[in-house]
């Protein structure tokens, strides 16, 4: 299932004047410099993985190399979270992509493994210890030599200041997008109202573009973003965005977005509200403890639908400790195995 940070990145750059942008403001100068960003293009479908309905690429793009015109292959990964099977994903695409089944040519293909990272924590390679904790030391070592493994480029924005991102050459949504995946999730209300006031240029920008995407459906979708992940009330959002972009009398986002977006939100404090702070309080109650349990079920089920009798008894037999962790990552994940740490990771 696909969380509100996948939908806009993949709205984003999906579109190859940002994703070219994007790209080319953070990969080594060599790597810019061997490619022929003119002969970049979408592929039709994206790489399937382990499973074909739980695991697949966020998206993958082919182009040319410019020293000898061999085809190559740009393989895009999106994370708001740490995945351990990360490289297992990546391994078993670039796999697909490299032997024909989604690539540019017949034959092998070179394969550009690309990750946009904005996990709560800085980025960190996936070690044998992670891929394989029950294995001791001494058989790691045996079987470190044998296992696949790629090294991805990695546009770690975890630690990236504000500065940083507006000194990048990008265009104007992609810039944006950026901005918005780095910081609205950790943003108080108003936080999120000095940074819109602070990016009103960008927002103008992208409000004007001729597209694709249209400017105007783009400002909408980062509206929609901004209520997914914040607590802001979307009058207060309205009046925020109406005051930069300077056209007072138009809806910036339809009914419909709104209403899905605020009950998102709701969903979304109400759990902040009944689990993580009072999670967090001296002298938790065992009654307490059942109304939080009740409560993260009833935002479960808003996200995933009615819950499995196993996943009852998880939160039945879960700890203080776990119920926070679960409400503080149930935005982030896109499915139950993920949340709870079980079964193969998708999405993003």
């Amino acid at each position: 299932m696909a969380t509100p940070h996948d939908t806009l990145f993949d709205y984003t750059f999906q579109h190859l004047p940002h994703l070219t942008a994007w790209l080319r403001s953070f990969l080594p100068a060599l790597v810019v410099a061997m490619f022929d960003w003119d002969s970049l293009h979408p592929l039709d479908a994206k790489v399937h993985g382990w499973s074909l309905h739980l695991l697949q690429s966020d998206r993958v793009f082919a182009g040319r190399l410019l020293t000898n015109g061999q085809d190559a292959v740009v393989l895009l990964e999106h994370k708001s979270y740490e995945d351990p099977l990360l490289l297992e994903q990546l391994v078993l695409y670039s796999a697909n992509i490299a032997h024909g089944s989604g690539g540019a040519s017949a034959g092998p293909v070179p394969v550009l493994p690309v990750v946009l990272y904005h996990g709560r924590r800085p980025w960190r390679e996936v070690s044998m210890r992670d891929r394989f904790p029950g294995v001791s030391g001494e058989e790691l070592s045996l079987l470190l030599p044998t296992q696949p493994h790629l090294q991805p480029f990695v546009d770690d924005l975890s630690q990236a200041t504000e500065e940083q991102l507006r000194a990048r050459h990008l265009t104007p949504l992609a810039e944006l997008t950026l901005l918005c995946l780095r910081f609205l999730r950790t943003f108080e209300p108003d936080e999120v109202l000095a940074a819109i006031d602070r990016w009103g240029h960008l927002l103008r920008l992208v409000d004007r573009d001729p597209g694709p995407p249209v400017g105007r459906d783009a400002v909408a979708k980062v509206g929609w973003y901004i209520l997914c992940v914040t607590d802001l009330p979307a009058t207060h959002l309205h009046m925020a965005l109406e005051r930069n972009l300077e056209r007072p009398k138009e809806t910036i986002m339809s009914t419909a977005e709104r209403l899905r977006a605020e009950g998102r939100k709701e969903g979304r404090t109400e759990g902040r509200t009944e689990g993580r702070k009072e999670g967090r309080q001296e002298g938790r109650t065992e009654g307490l403890l059942v109304g939080r349990i009740e409560v993260l079920r009833r935002l479960l089920e808003r996200r995933f639908g009615p819950l499995t009798a196993e996943v009852e008894a998880r939160l039945a037999a879960g700890t203080a400790e776990q119920l926070d962790s679960w409400a503080d990552r149930l935005l982030d994940v896109p499915s139950l195995e993920v949340l709870f740490g079980s079964g193969p990771q998708s999405g993003s």
